[in-house]
């Protein structure tokens, strides 16, 4: 995988995906539980979570078990045409399919949730290719990067940066730029 492009690689794990489908819900499981048992979760207050494509580690166990134990859990949503997100409390949300077919906060009548950066969270990103280090490809928007690099700028307390994807998802060789966000902590599972 010698100097291998961004492009070539979401090209390469986007067929990967399409022979794995049949492993996504029981991985997804996996990976909701590995994250609810981590101790950064079982001591996180707040669970920045996100609502998954297809092809997207789904994250429904988790934020079921985040909102029963009273964690507050934020979801985003793009803001049309924009490479920008918003995050709104979960629990706040009704949901409409939005930008790319993701179910999105409906935003009529709810307003955008501002985190005050004092307590303990944990922050789940999705991406194409995690790297083993923690480099992140997402899918070539830089929606995650951008609102990345500005929330954790205003954090006062912990906050996990962590990516989660399949176990095929992740590289030994990832490119990236400086742009980039590299994540604290990978959770996948087995294949």
């Amino acid at each position: 995988m010698q100097n291998i492009t961004k492009q070539e690689l979401r090209q390469k794990i986007k067929i990967e995906l399409s022979q794995n489908k049949q492993n996504f819900e029981k991985w997804s499981k996996l990976i909701c539980q590995n994250i609810i048992n981590s101790e950064f979760y079982q001591k996180a207050q707040i669970v920045y979570a996100y609502m998954a494509l297809p092809d997207e580690v789904d994250l429904s166990v988790l934020i079921d078990d985040a909102l029963c134990k009273n964690k507050t859990v934020f979801v985003p949503k793009v803001v049309p045409n924009s490479n920008k997100m918003i995050f709104f409390d979960y629990s706040k949300c009704k949901f409409e399919n939005g930008s790319f077919g993701i179910l999105e906060p409906k935003t009529e009548d709810i307003k955008e949730e501002k985190f005050a950066g004092d307590q303990t969270a944990i922050f789940l990103v999705p991406g194409r290719v995690f790297g083993e280090d923690g480099e992140r490809i997402g899918r070539g928007k830089g929606f995650y990067d951008i609102y990345l690099s500005n929330f954790l700028k205003t954090q006062k307390k912990s906050v996990l940066v962590a990516g989660v994807c399949f176990p095929i998802q992740i590289g030994k060789q990832v490119p990236t730029t400086e742009h980039d966000i590299k994540m604290d902590q990978i959770f996948t599972c087995p294949k």
